[in-house]
C-alpha cells in the first residue's frame, strides 16, 4: 500500500512548528499542592529557657530590632542568581512595609500566606546567622523566616518536603531547634504540606490574584466600616449585595490588610469578612 498525500512528511511543518516553539516561554513549573496539612515539625519554645553551650547568634537582618537589637546587624547583598537556588522574586509585603526577597516559589507562597493571616502579626526574611553545635561541631545556620505567630516568635525553615525529610536535615532542625529553643523562641519546619495545602492555598491565591484591582471610593470605605463595626456577622456576599462593592474589590481589600477571612476557608458568597488591621487612612496611602 502506497502512502496516501496526507500521509507525506513535510519538513518544513518541522521546521515552521519548532520555529514557533522557541519563540514563545516556557510554561512555569505547576506547583506542587497537598491536600491536607501533615506531619508539621515544631519545637515550642520552653517556659524556662535554658541557653544551649555554644550557641551565638552572629548578626541579625537590618529589619530585625527590638529584642535583637544588641546583635550586629548583618550586610545585606544583592540576589543571588542561579538554577540551584531556584526562583529568586521580590514580594511586596503590606505588614513589613517593604519589598521582601524569597529565594524559592515556596518560600514567596509562604510569604504571601503570612501577610494574609491576621494571626501572623508580622515576619522577616533570613532573620540571624546563628552558629549552633551539631556532633560536637559548630555549624552556622541561616534560618529562612522570623514570624510572630499569634504573639509567639518562632523561627521558620521553609523547605519541601523532599528536602525537609532528609536524614541529615532532620538531625539538623533537631540540633538548630534545641538550639532556638534556649534563646526562648519557636522552631517550625514548613514545607508545602502545610503552605500549599488545599483550600487555603487556592483562597489565599484568589485574593492575591485581584490585588491590582481598583478600591472603592471613600464614601462606600467608610459605608464598609460600619456595616462591619456591628456584631453580627458580615458575608462577602452581603458587601457585594448591599454596598454595591465588586467581588475583586473586597479582594483587594483583603490584600491590603483592611478586611480579613478565615484563610482556611473556600472563598466565596458566604464567608465572613471582618475588618482587619489597615485603617482608612492608610489604605489610602497604600492606593
Amino acid at each position: 500500500m502506497s502512502p496516501s498525500d496526507d500521509d507525506i512528511f513535510d519538513p518544513s511543518d518541522l521546521d515552521s512548528w519548532m520555529r514557533d516553539l522557541i519563540q514563545q516561554r516556557p510554561p512555569a513549573p505547576a506547583p506542587a499542592i497537598s491536600k491536607k496539612p501533615s506531619r508539621e515539625r515544631f519545637w515550642p519554645a520552653p517556659e524556662t529557657p535554658v541557653p544551649k553551650p555554644g550557641v551565638q547568634i552572629i548578626s541579625r537582618h537590618p529589619s530585625l530590632q527590638g529584642t535583637f537589637l544588641d546583635y550586629p546587624e548583618m550586610k545585606i547583598g544583592r540576589s543571588p542568581r542561579g538554577y540551584r537556588r531556584g526562583r529568586q522574586s521580590r514580594f511586596p509585603s503590606i505588614k513589613s512595609k517593604r519589598v521582601m526577597r524569597a529565594a524559592s516559589s515556596l518560600e514567596f507562597d509562604n510569604m504571601l500566606d503570612c501577610d494574609l493571616d491576621p494571626a501572623r502579626h508580622g515576619f522577616v526574611e533570613q532573620p540571624i546567622r546563628l552558629r549552633y553545635i551539631l556532633d560536637g561541631n559548630p555549624q552556622l545556620a541561616l534560618p529562612d523566616a522570623f514570624v510572630i505567630w499569634e504573639g509567639h516568635p518562632e523561627f521558620q525553615e521553609v523547605k519541601f518536603e523532599h528536602e525537609a525529610s532528609k536524614p541529615e536535615n532532620e538531625l539538623r532542625w533537631e540540633a538548630i531547634a534545641s538550639a532556638v529553643n534556649g534563646l526562648g523562641f519557636g522552631y517550625r519546619i514548613r514545607t508545602e504540606n502545610q503552605i500549599r495545602c488545599k483550600p487555603r492555598y487556592d483562597t489565599v491565591w484568589r485574593v492575591y490574584e485581584d490585588r491590582m484591582a481598583p478600591l472603592p471610593d471613600r464614601a462606600a470605605l467608610i459605608s464598609l466600616t460600619e456595616k462591619l463595626s456591628g456584631n453580627k456577622p458580615v458575608t462577602l456576599g452581603a458587601i457585594v449585595a448591599d454596598l454595591g462593592v465588586s467581588t475583586d474589590q473586597v479582594h483587594a481589600l483583603i490584600r491590603r490588610g483592611y478586611l480579613v477571612i478565615d484563610l482556611d476557608s473556600p472563598l466565596g458568597a458566604n464567608i465572613p469578612v471582618s475588618l482587619g488591621w489597615t485603617n482608612l487612612d492608610s489604605l489610602t496611602q497604600l492606593g
